[in-house]
């Protein structure tokens, strides 16, 4: 089983100023990937590349001293209530999806330790790692997915809302402007190109 002690160090504090940053202008039907993508590379470079964005089916880093395979989950509200009290268990977490009921699948982690995120607000801003053999107690298949609600007591966190300290002076970088730009640069260096 994973030791979740042994979980890698994280900048937590920068990870949810970023989140604090972002709030909800990525939560749009179409901005979420981007917005997982950018959560998931964060882990990355605030834990100084102990964790390695890999995106993969059923894990989204490996951790760089032992191989083993983390999955990230985030959602808002997952660990405390908008309150901040926290919870008893998680709330659902979807941990795969397909298509139809197919009766003869089964869920198999593909990830040594999951991660839990809760991006909600500062009062909930907190993270927690959990092995998959734990995890696999508590899953439940529905008409389209394996979802999840774990106890919290089960959880190991690594960062919980009274840790976060709210960085001053951050400047706001809005995401989709500088997206919108990127893509207008890449057609027109595409159109230059066609256009020869």
């Amino acid at each position: 089983m994973f030791d979740v002690t042994k979980y890698p160090e994280v900048d937590y504090n920068l990870f949810f100023n970023l989140v604090y940053l972002i709030g909800p202008s990525l939560n749009g039907r179409k901005d979420r990937f981007d917005k997982s993508d950018i959560l998931e590379k964060a882990l990355e470079i605030f834990s100084d590349g102990r964790l390695v964005w890999v995106d993969r089916e059923g894990h989204d880093h490996i951790i760089a001293a032992t191989g083993e395979l983390s999955e990230m989950k985030s959602q808002q509200s997952v660990l405390y209530t908008p309150s901040g009290r926290f919870k008893e268990n998680t709330g659902k977490i979807r941990l795969t999806n397909f298509l139809g009921d197919k009766n003869d699948r089964s869920y198999e982690p593909k990830h040594d330790v999951l991660q839990v995120i809760d991006t909600g607000n500062p009062q909930t801003y907190s993270a927690a790692v959990v092995p998959a053999e734990v995890v696999k107690k508590y899953v439940e298949k529905t008409k389209d997915a394996f979802v999840v609600s774990v106890p919290t007591d089960e959880l190991c966190f690594t960062f919980r809302p009274i840790d976060f300290k709210k960085i001053e002076g951050l400047v706001s970088l809005d995401y989709l402007t500088e997206k919108g730009i990127l893509q207008e640069r890449f057609i027109m260096s595409v159109k230059k190109v066609l256009d020869n």
